[in-house]
């Protein structure tokens, strides 16, 4: 069983500046590293500098709208168990929205048979 610490999403993947500044110190083999669009500045910039360097392709990861408060919540205090149900949806803001039938009844199956099982 791999333990997971604040740094791990999974066994092949480094998460935070840190960890990926050591990780191309160390001189192990690294497929890709993402990185935020926006202005790179200090270490982000170090990190881009050293995959250059090193011939480690960087792909850059475009702003991604939505989301919801679930992580937020779930880190508050001592932590809370969270779960978010969210539908694929067209101008969620506006007076009306857009989405599918289909992924509504899904929705609903999907919560009818999680409740089942409390």
């Amino acid at each position: 069983m791999i333990e997971k610490d604040e740094n791990t999403v999974n066994a092949n993947m480094t998460v935070g500046r840190n960890a990926v500044t050591e990780l191309l110190r160390s001189g192990r083999d690294i497929d890709k590293i993402f990185l935020k669009d926006g202005e790179w500045e200090g270490s982000i910039k170090n990190i881009a500098a050293m995959a250059k360097e090193r011939g480690i392709p960087v792909q850059v990861k475009r702003y991604v709208s939505g989301g919801n408060d679930a992580k937020n919540i779930q880190r508050t205090g001592v932590g809370v168990r969270c779960l978010a149900f969210s539908l694929p949806t067209r101008y969620l803001h506006a007076p009306v929205s857009v989405g599918k039938y289909s992924d509504v009844e899904a929705m609903v199956e999907l919560l009818s048979a999680m409740l089942e099982t409390m």
